[in-house]
């Protein structure tokens, strides 16, 4: 964009040594961005293949309680996905109270990963342990309370991920309070019928700055994404030309002259000359900026810092 498209398209040719074939276009020197994932597809990190490490406050097991293995069994540990429902099998025992936990995941009309509210009864989302110890046994079965999952569970072989949330039960054999249950969980899939609604991960929104140190707002941010206006098929018809035809005298500080010389034939064959519409918005912002005295900066982040502060009309209009 310095001073003319031709520059502009050099700089982004130069820049493609890094980024491969699918260029990011920016106005304001900001590529980064941030969002938050609401995806159902990333990957939990490395573990066992089950595990269960829950906090139970109150109730006949008060106190923490572990376990863990390396291996998934079928019908002890293990996680199946069946008509939107993730059911969860996990055991403690290697501290604490020993203990099966069940649990009925209805992610029906939700999505994962999502939290899904505890009911009682055996319809919708529900939580039992059963729990025998030196102590005696109860059966304790959730009131309330919430189950989050993480990572979606479709694939057989999986690994599914969560947390129990403030999980309040009643001890069934006693009819008094059976604790609280808080924690995490993780257990391998090992049926599926791929039922439960996993959203692709939400596209990272570019990070446009926010225009305190360089005056850029989100209306002069160009990425490929939403770089529509009329000068951006030619700036990149020129970036890959430069790439492909110019880049080794550009990269030779002694063939400056050629460099230029073959990025200005790239811009001839563009066809940019032969649209008005583009010259004309090209020719507007290259009047404002050089009013702005931004042409007199060498910098290039210097030179867009002023650009972008001085003639973000010109640069919407030509670019978005």
């Amino acid at each position: 964009m310095k001073k003319t498209l031709l520059f502009a398209s050099l700089s982004l040719a130069l820049g493609l040594t890094a980024c491969g074939d699918d260029p990011v276009i920016t106005t304001n020197g900001d590529t980064g961005g941030s969002s938050t994932d609401t995806g159902g597809s990333t990957e939990p990190p490395a573990g066992p293949a089950y595990e269960a490490e829950v906090e139970v406050s109150g109730g006949p097991v008060e106190g923490s309680s572990t376990g863990s293995t390396e291996t998934a069994a079928e019908g002890a540990f293990h996680a199946v996905v069946f008509e939107g429902d993730i059911i969860v099998f996990l055991t403690t025992g290697d501290t604490g109270s020993a203990m099966v936990i069940n649990a009925n995941i209805d992610t029906n009309g939700g999505d994962v990963p999502g939290t899904f509210n505890v009911t009682e009864g055996l319809d919708g989302t529900w939580f039992n342990a059963t729990v025998a110890d030196a102590t005696g046994g109860a059966i304790l079965d959730g009131t309330g309370g919430s189950i989050t999952v993480d990572f979606c569970p479709n694939e057989v072989g999986a690994v599914v991920a969560g947390t129990f949330n403030n999980i309040t039960t009643t001890d069934q054999l006693t009819m008094g309070d059976g604790g609280t249950f808080n924690g995490e969980w993780r257990a391998s899939i090992v049926q599926s019928d791929g039922s439960v609604s996993c959203p692709p991960p939400a596209e990272p929104e570019p990070d446009v700055g926010t225009g305190t140190d360089t005056g850029s707002t989100d209306e002069c941010a160009i990425d490929e994404e939403n770089c529509t206006g009329p000068v951006c098929p030619y700036e990149e018809f020129i970036a890959e030309c430069i790439f492909e035809n110019c880049l080794s005298l550009c990269e030779n500080p002694m063939e400056f002259e050629a460099c230029f010389e073959c990025a200005a034939q790239c811009e001839e064959d563009s066809g940019i000359a032969d649209d008005a519409e583009a010259v004309r918005l090209l020719t507007e912002f290259n009047e404002c900026s050089e009013n702005a005295g931004c042409e007199d900066l060498d910098d290039d982040d210097e030179y867009e810092a002023c650009a972008i502060s001085n003639c973000c009309e010109e640069v919407a209009a030509a670019y978005n």
